[in-house]
């Protein structure tokens, strides 16, 4: 983990651990994110972005990836109208294709 994952604002993969406890803080929202290199908005995508807490630490602001989406829209229903606020999941983590390479990829499950 760099100097720099450990103080952003955002709850990136790689300062996740497997089996870290993920407390959704707040409703989360949709949001248009800008996914390219240059940030020139060539690479909007829709994302559910939300706020958690890592294991009872600071909140950090997650988009959150389809795989848990789904997952977790399957077990909670709808993320509408914020409630999703409060709810918690465990990290897990998979390996998959994202952004056009294979990575580790974070996996949040219901608890």
């Amino acid at each position: 983990m760099g100097f720099g994952s450990a103080h952003s604002k955002y709850a990136k993969t790689e300062i996740f651990n497997d089996g870290d406890s993920v407390e959704f803080v707040d409703g989360g929202k949709w949001s248009d994110v800008d996914f390219s290199k240059s940030q020139d908005k060539s690479d909007l995508k829709k994302v559910f972005q939300i706020n958690v807490s890592i294991n009872g630490g600071e909140n950090k602001l997650l988009n959150l990836n389809k795989t848990s989406g789904n997952i977790l829209f399957n077990a909670w229903g709808s993320e509408e109208a914020g409630a999703w606020k409060g709810k918690k999941t465990k990290a897990g983590f998979m390996t998959m294709m994202a952004f056009g390479k294979v990575q580790k990829v974070l996996v949040l499950n219901p608890i």
